[in-house]
């Protein structure tokens, strides 16, 4: 994060879906106070969760108090669930405002405290800063320190929980070492068969430096791809067992158990369909690919609306996804709604967000010059 190091506050513009969320929770409250109450603190929560997902930090608002309707009511609550690392409250504040309000209820057992300024209009946003821990129930907003250390935190936080997992698997390699030793001498025995293998080999060379050739010319024609579908997937026939073409069961893409399928079972997804495909973007990005989840389920209250959660996952074997993978959400106008960028050690991508009946979105990946868009209609 060297390059964010003169960042002391980050503003930028709130999504439509998430101001249409915080709109429609605040309807459902009986009061007023609780209304417009859960109506900042839903769109704290959104805007925070855009910029640390923008970070390569990997949330779960569905994990959050602040998503659940039955904490919103009986709580002041505005909390955002980073992986591996705990809870962050996210406090709203309006403009020109001089303290940051922290109830009690939730002064403990939270990683720290990021004010949010809403603006009046409610279209846009600003991170103000943070604190490790509160005490009182109105802290200056004059005490918070700049943005980057929140990041600098966090990534501590990060290098923490990867060293203490490096350890536990190191005494587990260890106890590995002595019978692996006994399987040299078995190893040794299959050098000769080996050997014979390398004269094969060799007339293999010529024909890899044919296709080397072939490969270079396609090269030049493929600078700045766009490998975008024409088509518009209909996520709606999906529950009718209706699914376009290339969209995949998970299993019929991913070998190997992940992380998503636990997600199946959350509340916020109960009910839903979802379907996988594969996305390869060529020469041009070294035969990089990766896999593609979109899950779809109704709103219990409302059939109408929709809760979609977008996912990208490394494939072939690999453990991470591609550095600088850049994924997006892209409104009707094609505007980018929703972001996450790869970091080295991101393991996946996770966009979530609601949608109505009758609305189109698209979502973008790219890599390098490389990029593929899907368009989509609720």
């Amino acid at each position: 994060m060297s390059d964010m190091a003169t960042i002391s506050t980050f503003t930028g513009p709130i999504s439509t879906v998430a101001r249409r969320l915080a709109e429609k929770w605040s309807r459902q409250q009986a009061t007023p106070e609780k209304s417009q109450q859960v109506l900042l603190n839903t769109l704290s929560v959104s805007f925070v969760n855009f910029y640390l997902e923008c970070m390569g930090f990997e949330t779960d608002t569905y994990a959050s108090d602040s998503w659940n309707p039955v904490q919103q009511t009986l709580m002041d609550v505005a909390d955002l669930l980073i992986k591996n690392l705990g809870k962050l409250e996210c406090r709203p504040v309006l403009e020109n405002a001089q303290f940051v309000y922290v109830p009690l209820e939730v002064q403990s057992n939270r990683l720290g405290y990021v004010a949010v300024e809403i603006s009046e209009s409610l279209q846009s946003a600003k991170l103000l800063g943070f604190v490790k821990e509160v005490s009182i129930d109105n802290l200056p907003i004059k005490q918070l320190q700049p943005l980057e250390n929140l990041l600098d935190y966090l990534e501590s936080l990060e290098l923490q929980t990867t060293k203490c997992k490096s350890q536990s698997l190191d005494s587990s390699s260890q106890s590995l070492d002595l019978s692996n030793q006994s399987l040299g001498s078995s190893s040794q025995s299959l050098g000769s068969s080996s050997q014979s293998l390398g004269s094969s080999n060799q007339s293999l060379d010529s024909s890899s430096q044919n296709l080397d050739l072939s490969n270079q010319s396609l090269d030049l024609s493929n600078q700045s791809l766009d490998l975008s579908s024409q088509s518009v997937v209909n996520l709606k026939r999906w529950f009718e067992n209706i699914f376009d073409s290339g969209w995949s069961t998970i299993e019929s893409i991913f070998l190997t158990e992940l992380a998503w399928q636990s997600r199946s079972a959350e509340e916020g997804f109960k009910n839903s369909v979802e379907r996988a495909k594969l996305i390869d973007f060529g020469i041009q990005a070294n035969k990089e690919s990766v896999g593609i989840v979109v899950k779809v389920s109704h709103d219990k209250n409302n059939f109408d609306d929709m809760k979609i959660m977008v996912e990208l996952h490394p494939t072939n074997g690999q453990e991470y996804l591609p550095s600088s993978l850049h994924a997006m959400i892209l409104d009707q106008e094609e505007t980018a709604v929703m972001e996450a960028k790869a970091k080295n050690d991101n393991k996946r991508i996770v966009l979530e967000f609601n949608a109505a009946v009758g609305d189109n979105f698209s979502v973008k990946i790219a890599l390098g010059d490389v990029s593929v868009i899907d368009n989509f209609i609720i």
